[in-house]
């Protein structure tokens, strides 16, 4: 390999590279392409839009919600809208025009330095920047942002927030995978995203976050001039308002099945829509108590402060507001379990309303009740009760939950007690797969593609699985691959499923006796000589 002389250069303070220019302060935008952005005149025509467009592409790294701004420019190049230069246009072009006349300074961070994510959510665009905190103050890293398209415009609003997390971990995934990032939002991504209940894209959205090192915290003021173009993902409430949720429930009982609805709205606009299907005999009322109990804990999961919560029951609505006797039992003990779970909120008002205010409830709640496997109910997290929330479970005293020397170890230990390693590096690592877990009721899970939990199992009871599924019951003695498939599908997990699958089958008696033998000596291929095939 030899280089060209004149297309070197060794030992200088800045320099051009990728239309980029490299200098001591960071990553600077080129100017000659400031400039042409800048001087480029008025569109005439959709090609020249197209043109505009391009070039601002190529510099969106460096423009604040660059998508959100070029909207009216986007607009014009669809096909059924015939070209016509506006105000808005000329508003928006002028806009990106003072923008990058003086575009920012882009740092490099260092490594192992924690970056951080702001969001920022449109009806129509989504934008995100990473910035580090230095001692001289916030600096931006890069900026990313995209229009919404097709059904993304009826996402809720707080699936609009993970999509924006979910578009900069893809555009900027080198940054992800080589950084702890902490993402900075008031909405309740973090409570969502760790559900193990969600379905469609939202569970998908989970998996794919999960190998990197991502956490969250409470958002703060941007306080770089050059960043205050990036406003909040919302109109920021005040404190006493962001922890206020009014809860809609619903339940439903029919011959095919009882299920109940529960909508959570706050004041930012934040909507989350659950379906819970209860797989055990109930009356109306009783599916309504369930309802209530699921809003109940649903706002708790979201850190709720203050709720108000609407039923189209009036007699719930009466026992719990105390205008009723309750004589029954089994709805006494529903009662006395929502009255100590309202004593937890700072303050509550439990308000009857009519069943065509709370239709879209009573939607959720029918859909949970008829829903099949294959049912078109779309609603953003689905749940399926076992049991009764009253029903008393059997108390039982664990002496160790996990043995110290198991694979789960780490990973359990950090998500039960946020226990990590002395050593960094090692700490980092466990961070990082402990994203792929979940612990519930004390029992370690992994997500999954196919399955959306798989139980995760000690070096103990592995055999006895494999064993099970082997030459058990309904065992067909089946090679290791396809073994350890079927552990899989089976809803089980631990590492070194391939190797202990395999291992196993050689162990088998019966495979070795009356598995197919291969009888054919291994020799080595020869070529074929002939320039066509039968041309012998």
């Amino acid at each position: 390999m030899r280089f060209n002389p004149e297309k070197c250069t060794f030992g200088v303070k800045a320099g051009k590279f990728l239309c980029f220019f490299l200098t001591e302060r960071g990553i600077e935008a080129n100017p000659d392409k400031c400039r042409a952005f800048f001087d480029y005149p008025t569109p005439k025509s959709k090609k020249s839009i197209q043109t505009l467009n391009g070039m601002l592409t190529s510099m969106a790294r460096f423009v604040a919600k660059s998508a959100q701004h070029a909207l009216p420019l986007f607009k014009l190049l669809r096909k059924e809208t015939t070209f016509e230069w506006t105000e808005e246009c000329e508003g928006a072009l002028q806009h990106l025009k003072r923008a990058l006349s003086e575009p920012p300074v882009l740092t490099r961070p260092v490594e192992g330095e924690k970056l951080y994510l702001y969001l920022a959510v449109a009806s129509e665009a989504i934008s995100a920047v990473l910035i580090r905190e230095t001692e001289q103050g916030q600096k931006p890293v890069y900026f990313v942002s995209r229009a919404l398209q097709g059904p993304e415009f009826r996402y809720l609003q707080i699936e609009k927030t993970a999509l924006a997390v979910i578009m900069a971990a893809r555009k900027l995934r080198y940054y992800f995978l080589a950084h702890s990032i902490i993402i900075r939002t008031d909405q309740p991504v973090k409570q969502l995203l760790a559900r193990p209940d969600m379905v469609g894209r939202m569970l998908k959205w989970s998996l794919e976050l999960a190998e990197f090192d991502i956490s969250f915290e409470s958002r703060k003021a941007l306080k770089a001039q050059v960043l205050a173009d990036f406003v909040a993902e919302m109109t920021t409430s005040t404190t006493s308002e962001k922890n206020k949720w009014t809860i809609f429930v619903d339940g439903s009982s029919n011959s095919q099945g009882s299920g109940a609805g529960i909508i959570l709205e706050n004041e930012d606009g934040v909507l989350i829509e659950v379906s819970l299907g209860l797989s055990f005999p109930t009356t109306n009322n009783q599916a309504e108590y369930e309802a209530f109990l699921a809003g109940l804990r649903l706002a708790e999961d979201m850190g709720a402060e203050e709720i108000r919560i609407f039923t189209d029951s009036q007699l719930v609505a009466s026992q719990v507001s105390g205008e009723y006797q309750t004589k029954e039992e089994r709805l006494l003990e529903y009662l006395n379990l929502i009255r100590a779970k309202l004593a937890k909120f700072k303050g509550t008002e439990v308000k009857h309303v009519p069943r065509e205010h709370n239709a879209r409830a009573d939607v959720l709640s029918k859909l949970a009740s008829t829903r099949r496997k294959k049912a078109g109910n779309q609603s953003l997290i689905q749940e399926t009760l076992t049991k009764p929330s009253i029903e008393k479970t059997a108390e039982v005293m664990h002496i160790c939950a996990v043995d110290e020397q198991s694979w789960m170890s780490p990973v359990y230990n950090f998500l039960k007690s946020n226990t990590l390693p002395v050593d960094a590096k090692e700490a980092a690592k466990i961070r990082k797969r402990a994203c792929s877990y979940v612990l519930l009721d004390d029992k370690l899970y992994r997500r999954g593609f196919s399955i959306p939990l798989l139980k995760c199992v000690e070096e103990a009871r592995v055999e006895f699985i494999l064993q099970e599924i082997h030459e058990g019951i309904n065992g067909q003695h089946i090679g290791g691959r396809s073994l350890a498939r079927k552990a899989l599908r089976a809803g089980y997990y631990w590492p070194t499923m391939q190797n202990d699958a395999r291992d196993h089958v050689l162990k088998c008696d019966k495979c070795q006796r009356h598995g197919d033998m291969h009888l054919a000596p291994a020799n080595e291929l020869k070529t074929m000589i002939s320039p066509w095939s039968f041309a012998w």
